[in-house]
């Protein structure tokens, strides 16, 4: 059974103004988060940040993807993200879930703008035993 349970809290930090919409995606980097190892079974909480960087200023959502070890996909969101965060700054993630069998899990996570926009992503694993 595929069906995972996921939580998101997500915190951003930013500065800068809006110069009016120019249609362009935000850009996301430097991905850093723990655990990268959990037991099955278990749940885990998984935290982590990242930088972005938004020209028109207006992230709206923040959204994620879990690939399970049999190539399956959980997405998880978009959650709406606090207004105002600014052309800059950086992200704080967490997600939740109980990774049920072991193996090697990779997630995506990226923003989308209020025009749907899509970042890039950025790829992490985790190793299930």
């Amino acid at each position: 059974m595929r069906n995972l349970g996921f939580a998101i809290a997500m915190l951003f930090v930013g500065c800068g103004s809006d110069d009016g919409p120019e249609g362009k995606a935000s850009t996301i980097a430097s991905l850093v988060y723990s655990p990268n190892m959990a037991t099955a079974g278990m749940p885990v909480v998984l935290q982590g940040m990242f930088v972005y960087s938004d020209p028109d200023a207006d992230v709206a959502k923040f959204a994620a993807e879990v690939t399970l070890p049999d190539g399956g996909k959980q997405p998880v969101g978009p959650s709406d993200i606090a207004a105002g965060s600014g052309v800059s700054g950086t992200s704080s993630f967490m997600l939740t879930f109980t990774p049920l069998i072991a193996g090697h899990y990779t997630f995506d996570v990226w923003l989308l703008d209020d025009a749907g926009h899509e970042s890039n992503r950025l790829t992490g694993t985790l190793d299930v035993q």
